[in-house]
This record gives structure tokens, sequence and C-alpha cells, in this order.
């Protein structure tokens, strides 16, 4: 495991009680279902890189945190049920995330202003690894399948 890099990516709107509501407590890293947060995981499995999934509900969860159920709620729309910046702040004193050299974001602008602003509190700076022009998601997808082919560019 690469010890000095930490993947964040995000959780998605898609997620497994679209297709079988019924189901309970379900891992983190199977909950999301969306084809961006699938290849987010892929490459952090790929890369064996220590990752994170940032939810609006949750913060900073590791993949195998259980989710009771299905929520809707994101940083993008206004929502009781955000989680709050002391929140997301503890989760990175509990996951040491002040002790990577490297953490990338594959999260959307919105959420990385969040990470960036909560990041400086720890003097750490947060890496996009996007080229400036991949502002879409499905430019987004692309990159990241490029990266699958080639790892070693986040090591």
């Amino acid at each position: 495991m690469h010890q000095d890099v930490l993947l964040i990516i995000p959780c998605s709107k898609a997620k497994i009680w679209d297709k079988n509501p019924t189901i309970k407590n379900v891992k983190a890293k199977d909950a999301y279902i969306s084809t961006y947060f699938k290849l987010c995981k892929r490459i952090a499995e790929i890369t064996n890189a220590r990752w994170l999934i940032f939810s609006a509900k949750y913060g900073l969860i590791p993949p195998e945190f259980v989710i009771p159920n299905n929520y809707d709620v994101s940083f993008n729309k206004n929502c009781a049920e955000t989680v709050s910046f002391f929140t997301i702040y503890q989760q990175m004193v509990k996951y040491e995330v002040y002790n990577f050299n490297k953490i990338y974001s594959f999260c959307g602008k919105k959420y990385n202003k969040i990470l960036e602003n909560t990041l400086k509190m720890f003097k750490k700076a947060l890496i996009i690894p996007f080229p400036k022009d991949m502002r879409s998601i499905g430019k987004r997808q692309r990159w990241i399948k490029y990266l699958c082919t080639k790892p070693y560019l986040l090591l």
C-alpha cells in the first residue's frame, strides 16, 4: 500500500437502493453504483493507495463504513442533513489525513472547495488530478480510464 498517497472520491446520487430498496447496512464501497464512482474505486484499487469517500451526509468515510439505508444529501443543494465543517475536520484528524504527502481529490468543484478549506487547517494542499479543461463528468471519466492504464502517474 502506498502510505503517502490518499485518494478522496465522491459518493454518488446513484446507490444500491435504486436497484434494491429493501436492503439495509451496505458498506460504502458497495453502496454507490454510478459509473463515475466505480471508475474512481477502480483507480483506488489499482494504485493500492489509501482512499476515503466524501459524502455530504457522512463526511469522509472509509470504504468499509456501513451505510444503514438510502439518502439524498448533497453540498450542491441546501440540506439540513449536510455534514458540518467541524465533523469533516474531526474525520481528517481521525484518519490522519495530515500524514499523507499527496492528497488527490476526484470530487467536483463544490466538494473540493470544502476539502481545500479544511486541509488548510493542516497546512496541506489538495491535488486535483484532472487537466483544467476537464470539468464535465464525461471528460473526467475518460481521464480516469486513462489513469487506470498508467496508475504510476498518481504515485
